[in-house]
């Protein structure tokens, strides 16, 4: 379970430094801006699913303290 643990927030972490970097970026063009407002479009729906899968991390994590699994 830690490595599962450990590869659904590598994975929830990756997507959340992703979005970072697009929302972070200036459009300069008007297909910059495009791809900005779908980009919008596309987070936006994946909020909800995200917040999901952070909350089954958290109680994995919340698992393998309370039984005490030896993380490596």
């Amino acid at each position: 379970m830690p490595k599962i643990a450990k590869a659904k927030t590598d994975a929830l972490k990756a997507e959340a430094q992703d979005a970072t970097v697009k929302l972070e970026t200036k459009p300069e063009a008007t297909l910059d801006f495009v791809d900005s407002l779908t980009f919008l479009d596309e987070i936006q729906e994946r909020i909800d699913p995200l917040e999901q899968e952070a909350e089954v991390v958290r109680q994995m994590y919340e698992l393998i303290e309370q039984y005490k699994v030896p993380c490596p």
